[in-house]
């Protein structure tokens, strides 16, 4: 019945990861400073109170305090006051809010008085993925003084239940806005509605309950503006409804449910796919949705495919920014269905379906007009065109959520990987050691592809390298991902340590050699004339390099044939560098 408390102390250190990153120690110096933070949970309330105590022993410096929150890229996107989904319009607010992708949660971080300001730190952060930076102005720390802020962070399934509590403690006075979201005929569950005011800016956002039903509370006497949407993202896997998310790191009752949900399902998140998306009306007016069409994919011989549904004529709707997420790579939907079998809800139109299995199938190609609240059946026969006997189609460099810059989950890799013929998949992740190959049973992919343990090596100063093959070594931080940035290496002796690391045998890949993370550029030899500038950030003692990457091919093989007429003698590698649905 009472408040859940915890207190949190300790001293300040150095980010390693920056000071490792630019192989210098000093950039950050040591200062004497001493923290408490306390947590504060109040029964009954999604804010959890954040109070920081620090306690400045060190000269005087001026600094900005405040919080920074990494959230996955492939699951959450931000929403913050005033530009919603669309960051371009600020990042600042009196609080800062994540939405995951299909609703199911939203993180925000609140404010207790005056909103955060502009950061140059902020936007640097903002601009690398759905990172939210509540980052206060300049501060100057005397010695000896000690210096308090304090904020809420927020964690529900809709925005509008945090802001709806934040009013509450800091005591401002509110009204009730509610209403009803229909497709004309029945209620639509999972929509969002994105509440502004007179002006369009976006005060909160709620999501409609399993009668359609969505309130919110906002400030006494504001002219409210609403707009519903419930087009989703566009990218459908085929998965069992309630299909959960994957990650390397979950504990072993947590990857075990979620693995069994890839295979038979779980709680189903409300989620309005295929609707489109409402005209902003006052909000004492109905918001009426119109009722997808369906649109059944099946390839009939039980192998993965790519469903590619794009416009006849260029996508009729036009797309407000704040409030609604871009289609997928211009499509209307993308689909990539383990057993090539799937039902896609997509906006009534005319569209041309493109089913393909990567290069070595025939793609199949058909218009169609798809009708709210109809089903359309398509049964595509795709023809394998190009056979390549004891030759297995590999990706040796790709990206999922284990990746800070993944924007797929570990699952949804595989399967777009499957779907577009590749046959062997590895887990080239950033500077993490994770392990897909226990994911391949649930997705049914056993009998199409395998999976080998990768990590991509990725210090800033000396090129980004893929070692395989790997185990996870479960006790150690990232799994056993070489921690490049805790020692002073030379690139031999970080090539030595990475073979250390395979146990004296496997790969050594150079990726994309050439530019601001490649080795040869590093070491200073773009020039072709055999001459290292940089010797020390040099080896030769690598296996295989990227000669393609994302379709980019000539300065790597420029490099690459320089390298043959000097006696090296890598194996060259074409790769996608994939960290999205590619």
């Amino acid at each position: 019945g009472g408040a859940a408390v915890i207190r949190m102390t300790g001293h300040a250190a150095p980010m390693e990861l920056l000071t490792g990153s630019v192989e210098d120690p000093g950039i950050v110096p040591t200062r004497e400073v001493f923290f408490t933070t306390q947590y504060t949970l109040e029964p009954g309330s999604p804010l959890l109170r954040m109070e920081t105590t620090v306690e400045w022993l060190d000269e005087p410096t001026t600094v900005q305090l405040g919080d920074v929150l990494v959230c996955s890229m492939d699951v959450s996107d931000p929403y913050h006051p005033g530009g919603g989904l669309d960051t371009d319009q600020g990042t600042t607010g009196d609080w800062l809010g994540m939405v995951g992708q299909q609703n199911g949660i939203a993180l925000a971080l609140l404010s207790d008085t005056e909103a955060w300001p502009e950061s140059l730190v902020g936007d640097l952060l903002t601009e690398i993925g759905p990172i939210i930076v509540g980052i206060g102005g300049n501060t100057l720390l005397e010695e000896e003084s000690i210096t308090t802020f304090s904020r809420s962070l927020g964690v529900a399934e809709d925005l509008s239940t945090l802001t709806d509590s934040w009013y509450q403690q800091r005591g401002v006075e509110t009204e009730t806005v509610s209403g009803t979201v229909t497709d004309g005929s029945d209620a639509v569950a999972g929509a969002r509605v994105h509440i502004m005011d007179a002006e369009q800016q976006i005060l909160t956002m709620a999501i409609t309950n399993i009668d359609g039903d969505w309130s919110a509370e906002v400030p006494e006497g504001s002219d409210i503006r609403v707009q519903a949407t419930g087009r989703g993202n566009g990218q459908h896997m085929g998965l069992p409804p309630g299909a959960g998310w994957v990650g390397p790191y979950n504990i072993p009752s947590v990857r075990t449910l979620a693995e069994s949900s890839l295979a038979v399902g779980g709680p189903v998140t409300l989620f309005a796919e295929g609707y489109g998306v409402t005209e902003i009306v006052d909000a004492s007016e109905p918001l009426q949705l119109t009722a997808p069409a369906i649109l059944s994919v099946d390839v009939g011989d039980g192998i993965p495919a790519v469903v590619r549904v794009d416009f006849a004529s260029g996508d009729p709707v036009g797309r407000n920014s704040m409030t609604t997420p871009g289609r997928p790579d211009g499509s209307m939907a993308r689909a990539y269905p383990a057993a090539g079998r799937i039902d896609i809800p997509v906006e009534p139109g005319d569209y041309e379906v493109v089913v393909h299995r990567g290069v070595t199938w025939e793609p199949w190609t058909v218009d169609v007009s798809l009708v709210s609240g109809q089903r359309t059946d398509l049964v595509p026969v795709l023809e394998e065109v190009v056979v390549l006997d004891e030759v297995l189609r590999m990706d040796p460099h790709a990206h999922a959520a284990p990746s800070g810059d993944g924007k797929i989950g570990m699952a949804q890799r595989l399967l777009v990987h499957a779907a577009n013929g590749l046959q062997v998949h590895f887990g080239t992740d950033h500077d993490h050691v994770a392990d897909y190959r226990p994911l391949l049973s649930p997705l049914d992919l056993t009998g199409h592809m395998t999976s080998i343990v990768a990590d991509e090596v990725s210090p800033f100063l000396r090129g980004h390298h893929n070692i395989y093959p790997l185990e996870a070594i479960l006790d150690e931080p990232n799994h056993g991902a070489p921690p490049w940035q805790q020692h002073e290496w030379s690139t031999p002796e970080l090539h030595a340590e990475l073979r250390e690391r395979m146990d004296g045998g496997g790969i050594i890949q150079v990726n994309h050699g050439v530019g601001s993370s490649g080795m040869f550029t590093a070491a200073g030899v773009d020039d072709l004339d055999g001459v290292a500038e940089a010797g020390d950030h040099w080896s030769p003692a690598f296996d295989a390099m990227e000669v393609l990457n994302d379709g980019q091919w000539r300065e790597f093989t420029d490099v690459y044939l320089d390298l043959l007429s000097r006696g090296l003698q890598p194996t060259p590698v074409g790769v996608s560098d994939a960290h999205g649905f590619q």
